[in-house]
């Protein structure tokens, strides 16, 4: 069943409108603390600094479950808020499945650009099915393949249509910033933002998609 494109574009942005108090409670202690430790490792070098770096990652991992769980009880339940108790396994799947996804899509996206994104789009709802189902990491890929059959163009779109929507935002946001002479660590700060925003919104896509895909209406606006 097509997803459609405008819809699913307007949904996210409500979605992400929404949730937004709720993410940023839960999520905003761990991203501070995985961008300290990053800083950190990046001063202290040697094998302490890939460790760190490690801890980082996964605390960043953490931090995108928690916001994707959220976004996932906002979707499916018409915005109040759901109670999600987060498990060890369920953590691990989910950080494997994304490494997996990463690894395959920026593998392809090496060589060509375009089935790099088609690789991304199709493990698309992996994450979602974790966090909902508790599927292992690879069945969860699997399944979000069989899922987002005959959508993979569209998925990409919206992903793309974010991507360069945010991207043209920190373009304007840096160079005003230069424009004043801003310190670079004032740069790197507001960059970083800008960057944890894209991975938010595309985590709203996500959970927007999923509805879509699983809810028995699915034409219903979303908001």
């Amino acid at each position: 069943m097509s997803i459609g494109f405008r819809q699913p574009f307007l949904e996210t942005l409500i979605v992400y409108r929404k949730a937004f108090s709720k993410i940023l409670k839960v999520t905003l202690p761990l991203f501070v603390l995985a961008l300290m430790i990053r800083l950190l490792a990046i001063k202290v070098g040697g094998f302490s600094s890939v460790l760190l770096s490690i801890a980082a990652w996964g605390i960043g991992s953490l931090a995108t479950l928690k916001a994707l769980t959220t976004y996932l009880g906002y979707t499916q339940h018409r915005y109040n808020e759901i109670p999600t108790s987060i498990s060890a396994v369920s953590f691990i799947f989910f950080a494997v499945a994304g490494l997996h996804i990463e690894f395959a899509s920026l593998l392809s996206g090496t060589f060509f650009v375009i089935p790099g994104l088609l690789i991304y789009s199709s493990a698309f709802l992996a994450q979602s099915l974790i966090a909902k189902h508790g599927l292992g990491p690879f069945d969860a890929i699997a399944e979000s393949v069989g899922k987002t059959q005959g959508n993979v163009w569209r998925i990409a779109l919206l992903f793309v249509a974010f991507w360069l929507l945010l991207l043209i935002v920190n373009w304007i946001i840096t160079f005003a910033f230069r424009s004043i002479q801003s310190e670079s660590v004032v740069l790197s700060f507001i960059q970083w933002i800008l960057s944890t925003e894209i991975e938010l919104v595309s985590y709203a896509l996500m959970a927007v998609v999923y509805a879509r895909l699983n809810l028995p209406n699915q034409s219903k606006t979303i908001g």
